[in-house]
């Protein structure tokens, strides 16, 4: 994550960039008491972009934020900044502050580091004004970070992890936002900052993300989505009829900002037959989930891993303890409900979640769901494994010869996956009891996502590989695309060319009443 510094004697200021000027960016997460000065919108040929000023007394922030990841891409002293561009020319960008008092004294810093910053950043970018300079300025008692919710496009069903797996139940996959809402440090339904470093640290669909969740929402078309569930039957399925759909395969589905879209999804499931599955982390227990969730004989896993991995979860007040209450609520509601513990699968390290979920499934009937961490950082080695990353590569056992870990070899993409499955799990389904969803060095184990009443393990499929492709839809569209341009060339006077199908897209009118429909509901949700 890149920023910026600017030191003055008693000030240190950090410059968070954002590509929407009407969005907010939030601090560093582990700066204590930031003080946000401005937010600073700005336009050029490239659209609207936003810096967000953070003014701390920490005079060695800057080598906080190379330990914690953070790049730095300028490092200066306010008192060496010139503006590279002249005063009154009329090449410099308009730029719209919205500056706090209590930064009153310092208006002059403030607009002199923005000015430069913006200079030098558009340089680097290419970025040209769009306006003649102006510089317009709005003193509030405190900024507050308002959201606009967008719903972006349709969801549509894609391919997943079925395409490599012999024993996943699941036929397909789709989402309700292209980012995840782990991304918001969320004061009010319709305040949030934009924080995407909360994302989970072990998230291994954090590639897809990058936008604020709120403004890349997907919208739920029945008649749409009936459509590309019977074209999903048909082109991948090979006529099978879609059993089980999985919702939330990249990112969350079930947060509050998503409640009604998830609905509408569970009626298409009811009026299908199509059961779904909820994987969830923000998932509050609401009487017309349940129902719903019920009625299409859905399930909803509740996916727990270390707290201190899930930063964005916890912030936004979902507690393990917390998931674990909606869970226990489901459950009695008379819903499908299990626990997806992302665990130490070689090692069987264990931690205080571990003791408290145990509890609950003892108490309530809740069936667990081992998933294997996958360690794609040193962070979420030693958190997972107690080891560094180098010694969790190892296998590993005691003076009597007992496993203490069997190990993690290396993927394709560098992160670490397990060698195998540590002997005390596989005791833990000796009775059949659904616990694994993994696979060992010969073996995938499948728990069935509350479907199974006993665990199914088979050797692994070596002619399935993982396929990380995006929606189906869209590498179709590009394989025609592709096919028709090698027709043009090799038989430039072919008149007939494999169609393209027309991809649907929201149209202006349904988004604004989409959207105008969720904004509303939030109001009067914050009013209760």
């Amino acid at each position: 994550m890149a920023v910026s510094v600017y030191k003055t004697e008693n000030l240190t200021f950090v410059l968070c960039y954002n590509m929407y000027e009407d969005v907010y960016r939030g601090s560093p997460t582990f700066m204590k008491d930031p003080i946000h000065a401005a937010h600073i919108g700005w336009t050029s040929n490239q659209g609207r972009n936003a810096i967000d000023l953070y003014a701390d007394k920490d005079m060695q922030l800057e080598h906080k934020l190379v330990a914690n990841n953070y790049k730095i891409s300028r490092l200066e002293k306010v008192t060496n900044i010139q503006h590279r561009i002249p005063e009154g020319t009329t090449n410099k960008f308009s730029l719209n502050f919205e500056i706090s008092r209590t930064m009153k004294s310092i208006e002059d810093v403030i607009t002199s580091i923005a000015e430069y910053d913006v200079d030098i950043y558009s340089k680097i970018k290419n970025f040209t004004p769009t306006k003649t300079f102006e510089r317009r300025t709005k003193w509030v008692d405190k900024i507050i970070p308002v959201i606009n919710p967008n719903f972006s496009s349709f969801a549509t069903v894609f391919e997943g992890k079925e395409n490599f797996s012999g024993v996943c139940l699941f036929d397909a996959n789709i989402d309700l936002a292209a980012s995840c809402v782990a991304d918001i440090n969320l004061l009010h339904p319709l305040e949030a900052y934009y924080v995407p470093e909360q994302d989970c640290d072990y998230c291994y669909a954090s590639r897809h993300h990058g936008w604020p969740s709120w403004k890349v929402l997907k919208f739920v078309d029945p008649k749409i989505l009936k459509e590309d569930m019977k074209r999903h039957r048909q082109e991948i399925l090979g006529g099978k009829k879609l059993k089980y759909l999985r919702v939330g395969a990249r990112t969350e589905p079930a947060s509050d900002l998503q409640v009604e879209e998830l609905h509408k999804l569970l009626e298409v499931a009811i009026e299908t037959n199509t059961k779904l599955i909820v994987t969830t982390k923000f998932n509050r227990f609401r009487p017309e989930t349940a129902r719903l969730a019920k009625a299409s004989d859905s399930s909803i896993p509740f996916s727990i891993g270390k707290e201190v991995l899930e930063l964005g979860v916890v912030n936004a007040g979902f507690t393990t303890a917390y998931r674990l209450e909606q869970a226990i609520k489901y459950k009695e509601a008379g819903v499908r409900t299990v626990i997806n513990m992302i665990s130490d699968l070689p090692g069987a390290h264990s931690g205080i979640e571990e003791k408290l979920i145990q509890e609950v499934s003892r108490k309530h009937g809740i069936p667990i769901q081992r998933l294997g961490a996958r360690l794609n950082n040193r962070k979420v080695a030693r958190e997972f494994t107690g080891m560094s990353w180098d010694a969790a590569q190892q296998k590993q056992v005691d003076f009597d010869g007992n496993i203490i870990t069997l190990g993690y070899h290396r993927l394709g993409n560098n992160d670490l996956g397990p060698n195998g499955i540590h002997p005390k799990f596989i005791d833990e389904i000796e009775d059949k009891t659904p616990v694994l969803c993994s696979k060992s060095s010969s073996l995938e184990y499948c728990a069935g996502c509350g479907f199974y009443k006993q665990q199914v393990a088979k050797p692994i499929d070596q002619n399935k590989k993982p396929n990380y492709t995006t929606i189906t839809q869209s590498k179709s569209r590009a394989e025609r695309r592709r096919n028709n341009k090698n027709q043009e060339k090799l038989f430039p006077d072919l008149p007939d060319r494999e169609p393209i199908p027309k991809r649907k897209t929201l149209s202006k009118k349904k988004k604004e009443k989409a959207n105008a429909s969720l904004v509303k509901r939030l109001q009067n949700e914050s009013s209760r």
